[in-house]
């Protein structure tokens, strides 16, 4: 066996700078002066240390940025000015020396005389138009300006798709004038991209850099409903509740998944692959382990670039109804087959077992009107009376759900369809006993 042993050491410092391999000042009228900037980056460790230097005599010198100390990854700017004393074209090298390496950048300008054309085109160096879906377009400005004297003509080009000249592309401008040349960048495929455009003029040419990228389609996330209701009797086993539809109204391909939060709740399937197609997901619920009431949970649909978005589910628990003789309504008229009994099962349904007052109210005479109806049943005096007292809750609920049948209000006891037996001949046996047996058998129906 052999041991082994070393030291981590942090890597040392790198000089890079920007642009490369040199800054054009243009035309600069004489005695007048442009200012342009060098990045200057540490892209190693430590702390980057150094100087940039130009030689004594010359129309550029540095204004600021030098010395520098960078640390690890950061950057600073170092200031060049070009200050022509005279007419005609000038360049010079840019010394960086530091303790990650040393580089020379070039600077160029040309000196003017006042009075004539000059052209100064911004931003300088370049316009980046970040991400843009294939497809889709954006422009961007550069702002053309004439810092000298007289008239200045000229003209912009870029050579190349997907970056081209909308509106107009020349320009002509008296001293200290400006005017807009707008690049439209418009991506047929993803990628990165890069030109150059060129502006050319009687003052001076320059080219500036066009940069962008072109991504995918983007697609996106349409779900519907936005929340399910729905109710179950306690102890109910998994039951479908309700269909989620997923959509994509976007382009390219939709990949998404859905999650719930309660043991009680589940999704099938949990995930899936849309372009223009819909995706139908099953909701389902169980009571089982649940107490009687409302319970509440949430489904969200999430997937990669997309925001989540989230449906609300409300599952309403009753009590399970319990397998006894008729209820009050149904003993009185004689049969859970009664129109009037139809129009306030539908009311129960679609309204009282909808909301958790509606529920305890049920739960409430579930558990409270077998004894009574067994009661009202056993005597036709009973029978009439009730009905009387119902025929008027009958027509309010029978006009709050929207119930379009009609239910004569009686002129004599007679005419009450209690009165089975005289209405309807050999309809319902004739004895109580004997309507009661028939309602107890029909009544194990849930109302």
């Amino acid at each position: 066996n052999r041991s082994v042993s070393g030291t981590g050491t942090e890597p040392p410092p790198l000089l890079s700078v920007t642009p490369d391999p040199s800054l054009d000042f243009g035309s600069v009228i004489v005695t007048q002066s442009h200012d342009l900037d060098f990045t200057v980056t540490n892209t190693g460790g430590g702390t980057l240390t150094g100087e940039a230097a130009l030689p004594a005599g010359s129309p550029f010198s540095i204004v600021s940025g030098s010395p520098f100390s960078i640390p690890a990854g950061q950057d600073a700017t170092v200031t060049v000015r070009f200050s022509p004393a005279a007419v005609g074209s000038f360049s010079e090298t840019v010394s960086f020396t530091s303790n990650g390496g040393d580089l020379t950048r070039g600077v160029s300008g040309t000196g003017v005389p006042p009075g004539v054309p000059v052209l100064s085109v911004t931003p300088d160096p370049s316009l980046d138009f970040g991400n843009i879906i294939v497809g889709e377009s954006r422009d961007l400005d550069f702002t053309v300006t004439n810092t000298g004297g007289g008239t200045l003509t000229g003209s912009a080009t870029v050579p190349a798709v997907p970056f081209s000249i909308v509106g107009a592309s020349d320009f002509s401008l008296v001293a200290g004038a400006s005017t807009t040349v707008t690049v439209r960048f418009s991506p047929t495929a993803a990628g990165s991209f890069s030109e150059t455009v060129s502006f050319t003029s009687n003052g001076g040419d320059l080219t500036r850099t066009v940069i962008g990228t072109g991504v995918p389609p983007a697609p996106v996330l349409s779900i519907t409903p936005i929340a399910i209701t729905a109710s179950l009797e306690e102890g109910t086993g998994w039951t479908d509740i309700g269909t989620i539809n997923v959509t994509n109204p976007g382009e390219g391909t939709l990949n998404w998944s859905a999650t719930d939060d309660r043991v009680w709740l589940e999704v099938t399937p949990t995930s899936g692959t849309t372009t223009a197609e819909t995706d139908s997901v099953t909701v389902r619920a169980t009571t089982v382990g649940l107490t009687v009431g409302t319970h509440t949970g949430t489904i969200t649909f999430t997937g990669a670039g997309i925001d989540p978005q989230t449906i609300s589910v409300t599952l309403a628990v009753t009590e399970d109804e319990p397998q006894f003789g008729c209820f009050i309504a149904t003993a009185a008229f004689g049969t859970p087959l009664a129109e009037e009994i139809d129009i306030l099962r539908e009311f129960r349904d679609e309204y009282l077992l909808t909301n958790e007052l509606g529920q305890r109210f049920v739960a409430f005479y579930n558990r409270h009107s077998p004894a009574l109806a067994e009661f009202i049943a056993e005597r036709e005096a009973a029978k009439k009376v009730v009905r009387v007292a119902l025929w008027p809750l009958v027509k309010i609920v029978e006009f709050i759900v929207g119930e379009e049948r009609e239910v004569g209000a009686p002129k004599k006891s007679s005419d009450f369809l209690g009165d089975v037996v005289t209405e309807w001949p050999g309809a319902l046996p004739a004895s109580a006993e004997a309507q009661m047996g028939l309602c107890q058998s029909m009544g194990r129906m849930k109302e």
